[in-house]
């Protein structure tokens, strides 16, 4: 992976220097009923420019977003140690456990008796 990232730029090195070096021809953009006037050295300067805010952009959201997870981890761990101090609080692996009725209340049917119905 290092030898072909390693290529790469050497390529883009040398595109980037061809480009600079030999653009000299006149170059017309029609932008929004504007003519801009550039030379082919300008304009690979403001597409590489274009790009690199580009990856700048996507390293930054990309930043973000492990920014966001990491801190709703935290929030989430600090959440489940603050219920697992609190006295009297069920763990979350006995709230599954912790049911109404239990399977000698309810009989082959699947439904729970009458009585357990009735609240008392």
């Amino acid at each position: 992976m290092l030898i072909i990232g390693l290529l790469l730029l050497a390529a883009v090195a040398v595109v980037a220097t061809a480009a600079i070096a030999g653009g000299g021809g006149a170059i017309d953009f029609d932008v929004f009923n504007n003519t801009i006037e550039s030379t082919g050295t300008g304009t690979f300067l403001i597409g590489a420019a274009t790009g690199a805010a580009l990856l700048i952009g996507l390293w930054m959201v990309w930043l973000g977003s492990r920014h966001i997870k990491a801190r709703r981890r935290e929030f989430s761990r600090l959440r489940r140690a603050e219920r697992s101090q609190r006295p009297g609080a069920p763990r979350e692996r006995d709230r599954d456990r912790t049911k109404v009725g239990t399977t000698k209340d309810v009989p082959e049917t699947g439904r729970p008796k009458d009585e357990e119905l009735v609240s008392h």
